[in-house]
C-alpha cells in the first residue's frame, strides 16, 4: 500500500511537470514566434529594446513558472490546512502561545528580506539591461569586423567591450553577495528559529502526553503551513520581487507596441 502511494504520487507530480512545461513552451512560442504581431511592427519595437528578445521570452516563462509554483505549493497545503481547526481545538494553549511569536519573528525575518530581495532585482534588471546591450555589441561589431580591421579601430572596440564586460561583472558580483546573504538569512531563520521553536512545542507536548510519536510530523507540519500561509507574501519575497521585475518588463514591451500601432 505504501509502495503504491508513493509510485502515485511520484507519477502525478511528473504529469503535473510535464504539462506546466508544455504549457511554459506554448506561451514562449507564442512570443517567440507570433512575428506578424501588429502588422510586423513588433519586431521594429524588438530591435529598438533594451533587451533581446531572449530576455523577454525568459521573463515571459519565468511569470508564469513563479505565478504557478505559487498556485500548486499553496494547493498542497490545503489538505493539512483544514487540520488546523482541530489542532487548535485539541491544544489551544500551545497554538495560541506559540503561533504568534513564530509570526512575529517571521514577519520581522520577512522585512529584511524583502529589503534585499528589492535591491536583489534592481540590480538583476541593470544586469539584464547591461548584458542585452554587450550582446548587440559584439553582434554588431562581429558582423562589420573587416570594416574595423580596416580603420584600425581594434583597440577602441576591444577597451569598450572590456569596459562593458567589467560593468556587468560589476552589478552580477554584487547581486550575488546581497543574494548569499538573503539566503543565508533565510537558511539561519529555517535552522535555528523556526524548526527549533516547533520541536520545542512539540517537546513539550510529547512530555505532557498530549500526543503520541505519530503524531509528531502531522503537527510540526500544520504549523509550518499555516505560518506559510499566514505570511505567504513576506515568505515568497524573492519570487514576487522576480515576478514582478519580469511582468514589468514585459507590460513595458506591451506599451510600446501599443504606442508603435497608434502612430
Amino acid at each position: 500500500q505504501r509502495r503504491s502511494t508513493l509510485s502515485d504520487h511520484f507519477i502525478s507530480t511528473k504529469v503535473n511537470a510535464h504539462a506546466a512545461a508544455l504549457f511554459y513552451n506554448e506561451i514562449e512560442s507564442g512570443l517567440r514566434l507570433d512575428v506578424d504581431v501588429a502588422g510586423g511592427k513588433a519586431l521594429r519595437v524588438l530591435g529598438a529594446s533594451e533587451l533581446t528578445l531572449e530576455e523577454h521570452a525568459r521573463s515571459l516563462r519565468a511569470v508564469a513558472q513563479g505565478s504557478f509554483d505559487l498556485f500548486q505549493r499553496k494547493l498542497f497545503s490545503l489538505p493539512k490546512l483544514a487540520l488546523m481547526p482541530a489542532v487548535l481545538m485539541a491544544h489551544p494553549r500551545f497554538m495560541l502561545g506559540s503561533l504568534p511569536l513564530l509570526v512575529l519573528v517571521d514577519v520581522g525575518k520577512g522585512h529584511v528580506a524583502s529589503m534585499l530581495s528589492t535591491k536583489v532585482e534592481a540590480l538583476n534588471r541593470e544586469a539584464l539591461r547591461l548584458a542585452s546591450v554587450r550582446a548587440r555589441v559584439e553582434a554588431h561589431d562581429t558582423q562589420n569586423a573587416a570594416l574595423i580591421h580596416a580603420s584600425r579601430a581594434g583597440p577602441f572596440t576591444q577597451k569598450a567591450w572590456q569596459a562593458l564586460t567589467r560593468r556587468v561583472q560589476e552589478v552580477e558580483m554584487r547581486r550575488s553577495v546581497l543574494s548569499g546573504v538573503r539566503q543565508w538569512i533565510e537558511w539561519l531563520y529555517w535552522q535555528d528559529v523556526l524548526l527549533p521553536g516547533i520541536e520545542c512545542g512539540l517537546a513539550w507536548l510529547l512530555a505532557h502526553n498530549h500526543i503520541g510519536l505519530s503524531e509528531i510530523w502531522l503537527y510540526s507540519r500544520v504549523v509550518e503551513d499555516t505560518i506559510d500561509t499566514l505570511l505567504m507574501r513576506s515568505r515568497a519575497t524573492a519570487t514576487l520581487a522576480r515576478v514582478r521585475s519580469d511582468s514589468e518588463r514585459l507590460l513595458q514591451l506591451r506599451d510600446d507596441v501599443a504606442r508603435v500601432v497608434e502612430a
